[in-house]
């Protein structure tokens, strides 16, 4: 008995492997089945059945064709549904032409290789562009916050402000308020107060003073360096003056210009007093160290100037009845000292020299120091 031609369950083995060798070549390289040998092939037709010739046998892509199906290269036709389908058409006898072909149900069920395109990675210039931008946008708003951080914690950029302070000078107490311009520019406005009396005996006569210091200015302070050496320029209105009283006493004598003027002991004692004062407005130029507007909100300062205050004005007046005598002549009457005009004379005598004594006041030197705290 003839055993039944094997060929198609050979040829079906064939390309389930050449699908499992197409399905696991590497991506990129060709899927292309190599044909076996010839002499591969008259061997496997000859151990199947003996009676049909090698050269009878058509190639694997033939084969494949006739089947309906693509040929193997690029194909994945090695599923076990052919393997089966092949296991039935074996067990069928006939002749190579009525070969079943491997089902197209398994032929599409197979998946086909898939060939995936490589993605190229983002460029590192791309990710440090992102980083360059993001780092440029917060540039300005970095700034802006250190410019403001920097203005919070210096004083002297900024315009305004005001600072408060307190002093003592040659023009007395006073009290200050000061503000800024600029960094180089502070300007300042000050009152200046002060009182003093006294009074002394001399040869029987009464003296008594009072001093009145009474100031009020305006002063700019120059700082070349914007730091705190400082020039100074103003000016004040100017209430400073002088009060001075002679009484002459019952015995004792007072000479005013060309007379002496002595007691009257049927009335009260004669007076002459006076009055010492400068002119309303007096310029002021100093130089001194110390800037209230910048550094520390305490601060301290020291100036030196002058106050030039003009000449001496003084005006004198008398008061009582009084015996005068006349130091050229030696005669002697009593008289009203507040309305005898030879007497009035002799006090403007007496104004002029003691204004020419005073004109060393006309420039009034001012020391201070001052402490004080800026508000803001």
């Amino acid at each position: 008995m003839k055993r039944p031609c094997k060929t198609p369950f050979v040829i079906a083995l064939l390309l389930a492997s050449a699908a499992v060798s197409a399905q696991s070549s590497p991506a990129g390289t060709s899927t292309e089945q190599t044909p076996p040998p010839a002499a591969a092939t008259d061997t496997m037709a000859t151990a199947a059945a003996g009676e049909t010739p090698a050269a009878a046998l058509p190639s694997i892509n033939a084969i494949a064709t006739e089947a309906g199906t693509a040929p193997a290269v690029g194909a994945a036709t090695g599923s076990a549904a052919g393997v089966a389908a092949g296991s039935d058409a074996a067990a069928t006898p006939g002749s190579m032409a009525a070969t079943p072909a491997i089902p197209a149900a398994a032929v599409e069920a197979a998946p086909a290789p898939v060939v995936t395109p490589t993605a190229a990675p983002a460029p590192a210039a791309s990710a440090a562009a992102a980083t360059t931008a993001t780092s440029t946008s917060s540039a300005p708003a970095s700034s802006a916050a250190s410019a403001s951080e920097t203005a919070a914690t210096k004083p002297e950029d900024r315009i305004g402000g005001v600072a408060l302070a307190a002093r003592i000078s040659t023009l007395g107490f006073g009290v200050e308020a000061i503000t800024k311009l600029n960094k180089r520019l502070n300007v300042r406005v000050q009152g200046n107060f002060f009182s003093y009396s006294d009074s002394i005996k001399e040869s029987d006569v009464d003296y008594e003073g009072k001093l009145k210091l009474n100031t009020l200015g305006a002063l700019i302070d120059i700082h070349p360096f914007a730091g705190g050496l400082r020039l100074t320029a103003g000016g004040f209105s100017n209430g400073n003056k002088i009060d001075l009283a002679a009484s002459c006493k019952m015995g004792s004598e007072c000479e005013v210009g060309d007379v002496t003027v002595s007691s009257d002991s049927s009335s009260s004692d004669p007076r002459v007093f006076g009055r010492a004062k400068f002119k309303s407005f007096a310029p002021y130029v100093g130089l001194g160290y110390g800037n209230a507007m910048k550094g520390f909100p305490f601060h301290f300062a020291f100036d030196i100037g002058v106050l030039v205050q003009g000449a001496t004005q003084i005006d004198l007046g008398a008061s009582g009845i009084a015996r005068v005598t006349d130091n050229e002549s030696g005669v002697t009457t009593t008289r009203d000292l507040a309305t005898d005009p030879d007497f009035q004379e002799q006090l403007q005598k007496e104004s002029a020299n003691a204004e020419d004594s005073a004109k060393e006041y006309k420039y009034y030197p001012v020391v201070s120091l001052t402490i004080g705290y800026r508000l803001f």
